[in-house]
């Protein structure tokens, strides 16, 4: 399977190829810049403002960061009605060009699905959403409608679909790294979303830190409770880094990779794994079973990648890390 994104796959895009990239979180946009620099797109690249914790803070300084061109579009969760319709002169001239391409930055949004309706493009495309890509191609193959994909997971091909590989090598040459022996948790807001008990996160932490060979920093998820994570820093004497783009932009801008992450599970230590070879990547999966959706494919993905760490231990013995 090709390592980075391949010229030559069916319908992959050509120099100055005009685009239309519709994102909605800092991850997203990575990818979206990983696909505008290999194919220098004429694109014109939409974030989608959500409202929801940090995200969009996230979102802007991400694009600050990697100097892209954008237009704004207010859509608010708990408000996409009303905003969609103040927003409508910002989207009128986007729906009303034509592209050779157009690559959506979430298959599951519902702002992004009414769009897709009034774009006018030869190909559509949906870009990298992390572990919810694992997700997205399982409802392809149930609803039998397929759309081409830009990831950096190593996925098959369904029937009839092209998908563009990469490893995020744009995002790493904007500049050298050095591993470092830092330690990070990368949180989530499974607590906030009432998927996990805060006991159980709690006692997961824990015994990252315990596994930790040097101090941990928690680096907190854009949508987790601030109260909650300021209540961790003080129970569990970590340090707390709240990411200013992305963590794997913040990391490579930083250019000191840490040698260890770990994380009950997140799309950030997926992609920190297989960005970074030499660091070790220990996740937490099993409380979340019967919970997550996605939680047996992506514990069978994290078994194929050779510097992840799976624990699978109850909660009596959660503090054994094992593969």
């Amino acid at each position: 399977m090709n390592n980075s994104i391949s010229t030559s796959a069916a319908g992959a895009p050509k120099p100055h190829d005009k685009a239309l990239i519709l994102v909605e979180s800092s991850f997203q946009l990575l990818c979206a810049y990983e696909t505008i620099s290999r194919y220098s797109l004429d694109y014109v690249l939409a974030l989608r403002m959500t409202g929801v914790g940090r995200n969009d803070e996230q979102l802007k300084r991400t694009a600050a960061a990697l100097g892209v061109r954008y237009v704004e579009v207010v859509a608010r969760v708990q408000k996409i009605g009303f905003d969609m319709l103040s927003a409508w002169p910002i989207l009128l001239p986007l729906l009303t060009r034509r592209y050779k391409h157009l690559f959506l930055g979430s298959y599951f949004s519902r702002f992004i699905r009414i769009l897709r309706r009034g774009v006018r493009a030869e190909r559509i495309w949906i870009i990298d959403d992390g572990l919810a890509t694992l997700l997205a191609q399982a409802e392809m193959v149930k609803s039998g409608v397929t759309y081409d994909l830009v990831t950096c997971l190593e996925l098959p091909e369904l029937p009839n679909q092209t998908i563009l590989h990469h490893k995020l090598e744009s995002i790493l040459a904007l500049n050298s790294v050095n591993y470092t022996d830092r330690s990070l948790f990368i949180g989530q807001p499974f607590v906030e979303m009432s998927m996990m008990r805060k006991e159980d996160y709690d006692d997961i932490l824990a015994a990252s830190r315990e596994a930790s060979k040097s101090r941990l920093t928690y680096v907190p998820h854009r949508a987790e409770n601030a109260e909650r994570v300021a209540v961790l820093q003080r129970s569990f004497d970590v340090d707390i880094q709240y990411p200013i783009t992305c963590i794997e932009l913040d990391l490579v801008r930083e250019g000191k990779i840490p040698r260890q992450v770990f994380s009950v599970m997140s799309t950030a230590a997926f992609t920190i794994a297989r960005m970074f070879p030499e660091t070790t990547v220990t996740i937490f999966p099993s409380l979340l079973e019967g919970v997550d959706p996605q939680q047996r494919e992506t514990v069978d993905y994290a078994r194929t990648i050779r510097n992840m760490k799976i624990s699978e231990t109850d909660a009596a013995t959660r503090h054994d890390l094992v593969r």
